[in-house]
């Protein structure tokens, strides 16, 4: 009698197989079918299992709520995970980010139709770094006026990461941003019991060990799931069209319908009013000047 298709989810992909945990808890080592295709961190999948050899085989790719993608060196797109919720892209006053990094983070999140939560880390280092902090606040500042949500955390003191727990809970989220910002100790803070869920991993692929570059997706105590993904944290976007840059930057929003042109791209075009709103400081140039970097560096048209 053939095994009946059980519902799992991916927890990480090595490229031809994965671990995967059933609704039950279980989880297995799962061999992918070339002809169903590869999954993503985060996929559900219907699988066949052998719980005697902890094993399983893939069957099918459940339809994917969302998406989530990296650009590689060559501006090329590519999964990294599945069924995400929300991007919490995280900076800090050291190491300082480049001026325009967070800009391109809320692109991709726009592109992707997500959510995205701005985390100011290592707020215990303000006063350290009082120029850096005092600009990174301001530019969350603008960003929480435009309806992004932000917070400060420090994992070392006040104000700790109680709010960050509570904007993660029952969503599946995935940290990105630059390496030093304190990605891993934010993790290791909310996620106390993230070695122990590591080993359970390690153990289902019957290799002991665990690839750390591996993105893995581990369920969080105050419910919900964190991705956790050392290869999107140096993040780069990918090629688009220009009109989903301009989409990206919501802010241009109440401007586009009064520019001259429907189709305006508000770089060479006269009587563009998000120019007209820039020469006005109603508008901040830094956010102008990232869109009009992206749109040399990324835009297809």
């Amino acid at each position: 009698m053939t095994a009946e298709l059980i519902p799992a989810k991916v927890i990480t992909s090595y490229g031809s197989h994965g671990v995967v945990r059933t609704e039950s808890g279980i989880l297995l080592e799962c061999r992918y079918r070339r002809k169903i295709g590869r999954p993503f961190c985060g996929d559900n999948i219907l699988i066949r299992a052998n719980y005697t050899a902890a094993e399983a085989s893939l069957e099918k790719i459940l339809p994917r709520k969302s998406s989530f993608y990296r650009g590689d060196a060559q501006l090329h797109k590519h999964a990294v995970a599945a069924n995400l919720e929300q991007i919490v892209i995280v900076v800090s006053p050291w190491p300082e980010p480049p001026v325009h990094l967070i800009d391109r983070y809320l692109v991709a999140v726009e592109y992707l139709q997500l959510r995205a939560l701005l985390v100011l880390n290592k707020a215990d280092l303000f006063d350290k770094y009082p120029t850096a902090s005092a600009q990174l606040q301001s530019q969350l500042g603008y960003l929480q006026s435009l309806g992004y949500p932000t917070l400060e955390t420090a994992c070392k003191g006040a104000p700790g990461t109680t709010q960050l727990e509570h904007q993660l809970q029952d969503k599946c989220s995935i940290l990105v941003g630059l390496s030093g910002v304190g990605k891993s100790s934010l993790i290791n803070s909310i996620l106390p019991e993230k070695e122990i869920q590591t080993r359970a991993v390690s153990e289902a692929t019957r290799k002991g060990t665990h690839t750390t570059t591996a993105t893995t997706l581990y369920s969080l105590p105050v419910g919900g799931e964190i991705i956790d993904s050392p290869g999107v944290w140096e993040f780069g976007l990918w090629q688009m069209p220009g009109v989903d840059i301009e989409r990206g930057f919501i802010d241009f929003d109440e401007l586009r319908d009064n520019c001259r042109f429907s189709n305006c791209l508000h770089s060479h075009e006269p009587s563009c009013a998000v120019k007209q709103a820039v020469e006005a400081a109603q508008l901040p140039t830094s956010r102008y000047e990232s869109y009009l970097q992206m749109l040399e560096l990324f835009s297809t048209e």
